[in-house]
């Protein structure tokens, strides 16, 4: 039995500790740690719309990730291509980064920062929804 200076605080009935640990000698009972994990971390997803000449396979290349992420050796990580040319990345449980989008043949953007989902195109910069289909529902 936990005692009254090891119990959580509830929110949206879920445990939830307040600081880098709790005052269970380290320990978060039952799989709380995990659940409060998977309840407040949200997975970041970039999108980048190739430009007509640079090479079909494009990078990710990403640092200073919040939170931290395994560091990633040029070139990067590969995007998988979806349709209408733009390319997609999931980031599992970071928040934020600083990245760049490059096709290995000497093109690529400025160095960027997303804190949230995005599409990011070279003549628009970012948006918080595909452009693509806003355009089509303009009309």
């Amino acid at each position: 039995m936990m005692s009254a200076a090891c119990a959580p605080v509830m929110r949206n009935a879920a445990p939830v500790w307040i600081g880098t640990e709790n005052p269970c000698n380290g320990f978060y009972p039952s799989g709380a740690l995990t659940h409060f994990l998977e309840f407040f971390m949200v997975d970041l997803t970039v999108y980048f719309k190739k430009p007509a000449d640079w090479a079909s396979v494009l990078y990710i290349h990403f640092w200073d990730t919040r939170p931290h992420a395994p560091i990633i050796d040029w070139p990067g990580v590969l995007m998988t291509e979806q349709a209408n040319q733009w390319y997609v990345y999931r980031f599992m449980g970071v928040t934020s980064t600083r990245l760049l989008f490059h096709d290995a043949h000497g093109r690529q953007t400025s160095d960027l920062q997303r804190d949230r989902p995005g599409w990011y195109t070279l003549d628009g910069g970012w948006f918080d929804q595909n452009p693509d289909d806003a355009a089509s529902i303009a009309n």
